[in-house]
């Protein structure tokens, strides 16, 4: 029961991602730049996204483009941001890193033309709905029609 209060009590702090004076910037990353990153991370006492390092080392070399975005903050010095990798096998995966507002400021903004390519990613990727009922009969009626 005290673990529930103290859960209900506790507020997550709030950014604005969207709007002005906001950031819905959308940073590019080395691989070098997310092990610096990641160090940096995990040496902050403070923070406790610290990506996630050993996975880094292990799949460093089929890694293809990193990204990363804002989330939320982590204090008044540091964003709580989201990594996504992008692999050589067009696999994807995502991960949070905390990450000074200096440090985030000073990387890369993703050019429009993979903004682009980025939401075409994520719209391809929604699953599609099974037909209706009606429309997987007349289907089914179309293709033996034409097996003849």
């Amino acid at each position: 029961m005290e673990i529930a209060r103290r859960y209900r009590r506790f507020k997550w702090p709030k950014i604005k991602v969207y709007g002005p004076r906001s950031r819905s910037d959308i940073k590019l990353l080395s691989v070098q730049e997310l092990e610096r990153l990641t160090v940096a991370a995990s040496a902050n006492p403070k923070w406790s996204a610290e990506g996630r390092p050993e996975w880094l080392q292990k799949h460093r070399t089929s890694i293809k483009s990193l990204m990363m975005t804002v989330f939320g903050t982590e204090g008044e010095t540091a964003y709580r941001c989201m990594v996504m990798a992008v692999m050589d096998d067009r696999s994807k995966c995502n991960f949070t890193l905390d990450v000074s507002v200096g440090d985030f400021d000073r990387l890369p903004d993703v050019p429009l033309e993979e903004v682009i390519s980025l939401a075409h990613r994520y719209l391809l990727g929604f699953p599609p709905l099974e037909l209706d009922p009606a429309q997987k009969e007349a289907w089914r009626r179309l293709r033996r029609s034409s097996d003849g």
